[in-house]
């Protein structure tokens, strides 16, 4: 059988605490924030479905993700892109793909890079695992649910996005990683790639919110 259709990033499923909609905050980035993927794709966009980490400052940048390692908690997900400075135009925007890397605004506050996010932990996410090898089975990847996973960013060298996925071989009932895998959407060729799992997260880091 074919692989299934590649789906990016982290994808909102429901509410985790039965709320009926999308719990959206806003955040801000640092000026010239660099969004990097470690052994990876350099200077990629932050954007729609990128995970999230909060800085000592309060602001908030794309969450590390090397294989076998990652941020040790995540504050939310990318839903939207709420302004930034494009400096070819002299304009703030919103426009596509994301918010670009090394993007200076300086000390202008009208000019301050802020995303729209959903915390990590008010959400059940699905996501697509990085290898074809820890499971091919239904059976078999219903035998992970309730063991913890650790994600990674595979954007190679370049490419303009982080392509975050869940590091499927990490998965363990070690209690440190961020997410937890709590199902799997049937219909799906278990053998071939980019099979997706729902998830939940395990570590929430405090939220960094502005103004909504």
């Amino acid at each position: 059988m074919a692989d299934n259709p590649v789906k990016y990033g982290f994808q909102w499923v429901r509410s985790r605490n039965g709320a009926g909609g999308v719990d959206l905050r806003q955040g801000w980035v640092a000026t010239a924030a660099s969004f990097d993927v470690a052994s990876g794709a350099s200077n990629v966009v932050l954007g729609e479905g990128d995970p999230l980490v909060q800085l000592s400052d309060g602001s908030v940048t794309l969450a590390v993700g090397a294989e076998t390692t990652d941020s040790t908690t995540s504050v939310g997900i990318v839903m939207g892109i709420k302004q930034y400075y494009d400096t070819v135009s002299g304009t703030m925007t919103a426009k596509g793909p994301g918010v670009p890397s090394d993007l200076a605004w300086g000390t202008n506050l009208a000019r301050q890079t802020q995303v729209l996010y959903c915390p990590s932990d008010s959400a059940v996410w699905r996501i697509v695992v990085d290898d074809i090898v820890s499971a091919t089975t239904e059976a078999a990847y219903q035998a992970f649910i309730g063991e913890n996973v650790r994600m990674v960013l595979t954007g190679a060298s370049g490419e303009n996005r982080a392509k975050p996925k869940l590091d499927i071989s990490t998965h363990a009932t070690t209690n440190t990683f961020v997410w937890k895998i709590i199902g799997v959407p049937p219909n799906q060729d278990f053998s071939g790639a980019n099979v997706q799992l729902d998830i939940i997260c395990n570590l929430s880091s405090d939220r960094a919110i502005l103004g909504i």
